[in-house]
């Protein structure tokens, strides 16, 4: 996106400059009204800012001549005025300004910049469709024209072409006529995808049809079409119904991401990025339940960091923060991938090993153990206490118990001298 601000104030304009930036418009400033209309002459622009008065002529006159260009038609224009009467509201809205503000409303502004840029991103769609269509001449014309309106468009013939392909490519839509070649009709084929589909809007679906019975209207759309478009409908109709799916599919998954986003925060300790205590007390009991019901061996270690609070009294809170991130990288590093490592809290933190027996987890945690030795996380000698805890044979055991067993080794381990590793005996 493109925008023009046209104001004597440079100061505004740099405010305004950057605020267009983070919204991802591309921004110039000019303080002449003559030589902007120049360069809208040559080139479109999708938004212009201009002042009421400027240093060569009266911002009124200048959105009427900015209406008057063919290619800057659909530019949105704000005006920007001292004075907000109504003779001045009637006289801009009548050259042709879309938004006017008073320069003391700079906050209303910014915002109104915000929410047209994101109106328009959703406007401005292109995605990917596939097309199924056995009639070459309207394949041929609907396809140049879902590309014209800047879609990518494979086109088929068959509903087993078609699932073919989306086995193995992602479609933003699906565009479907009732009567396909082959065997498969086009119903068929949207109650096989929908099948094969936990969301309605992995695949949106639009149905294509010359049919008049109403009855196969509804049963298009209970058989898990989102829309129905008749054959005979008109370009601007078809375009609206695309546009509409692909929209509402791009505002499904933005939702999706927000959410799963999240849940990632609500499992995930901001300081280290680690796994959290939520996430460990739901994800480690299925991890035991699944080694009981396949008779593999899971153990627990919990590291409690000795003295850490003497860190913080000493160096601070920052320096007490920093040992604890580069405590969570070296544990990270140290884990397999299908390890559960979280920061249990404070400066305590647990360490869930699948296909691990007693040996092998007491291994680990030594290796631990003398390898943050060796780190010195804020430059500090820093060491820790340990507690192991096993589960083997498929023993019939829950978390909490086999967490209790850890944790009591752990103080072991503190009694004991602190920087060992105890084992819980049963």
């Amino acid at each position: 996106m493109r925008a023009m601000i046209v104001d004597i104030s440079k100061s505004l304009s740099v405010l305004l400059s950057q605020h267009m930036a983070s919204q991802q418009i591309k921004p110039l400033a000019l303080t002449q009204g003559h030589e902007a209309l120049e360069m809208l002459k040559r080139a479109r622009c999708d938004l212009v800012c201009v002042a009421m008065h400027l240093e060569d002529m009266d911002g009124i006159e200048f959105v009427k001549a900015v209406r008057s260009l063919k290619n800057q038609q659909d530019t949105h224009v704000v005006m920007l005025t001292t004075n907000e009467n109504r003779d001045t509201l009637s006289k801009a809205m009548k050259a042709g300004v879309n938004e006017l503000f008073r320069k003391d409303q700079l906050n209303k502004l910014l915002e109104h910049i915000t929410s047209w840029a994101q109106k328009i991103k959703l406007e401005h769609i292109h995605g990917n469709i596939l097309y199924v269509e056995d009639n070459k001449a309207t394949a041929l014309v609907v396809s140049e024209q879902l590309k014209h309106s800047g879609y990518t468009v494979q086109q088929v013939t068959s509903g087993t072409a078609a699932l073919d392909l989306l086995d193995t490519q992602k479609f933003d839509l699906l565009m479907v006529d009732y009567i396909l070649e082959g065997s498969m009709t086009g119903l068929e084929l949207v109650q096989e995808v929908r099948l094969n589909q936990s969301q309605p809007f992995e695949h949106p679906i639009l149905v294509l049809s010359g049919q008049e019975d109403d009855n196969k209207k509804v049963e298009i759309l209970r058989s898990g079409a989102n829309d129905y478009l008749d054959k005979r409908a008109s370009y601007d109709e078809m375009m609206v119904r695309v546009n509409n799916l692909i929209r509402t599919k791009r505002l499904f998954e933005q939702v999706q991401y927000q959410q799963e986003k999240l849940q990632h925060l609500a499992m995930t300790d901001q300081l280290t990025s680690l796994h959290n205590r939520h996430y460990l007390f739901e994800a480690a009991p299925q991890k035991l339940s699944e080694a009981q019901r396949h008779q593999f061996p899971v153990a627990l270690i919990i590291a409690d960091l000795d003295k850490f609070k003497s860190i913080n009294d000493s160096h601070g809170h920052a320096t007490g923060d920093q040992v604890l991130k580069e405590t969570g990288v070296l544990l990270r590093k140290l884990c397999r991938k299908e390890d559960i490592v979280a920061r249990f809290g404070g400066e305590e933190f647990v360490i869930l090993l699948s296909h691990c027996n007693q040996a092998q987890a007491l291994d680990k945690a030594e290796s631990i153990r003398a390898a943050l030795l060796e780190l010195k996380p804020a430059q500090l000698r820093v060491s820790a206490s340990f507690g192991v805890a096993c589960l083997e044979g498929g023993n019939q055991q829950n978390f909490n118990d086999l967490f209790s067993d850890a944790d009591t080794a752990v103080y072991l381990a503190k009694n004991n001298g602190r920087n060992r590793v105890e084992l819980h005996k049963n």
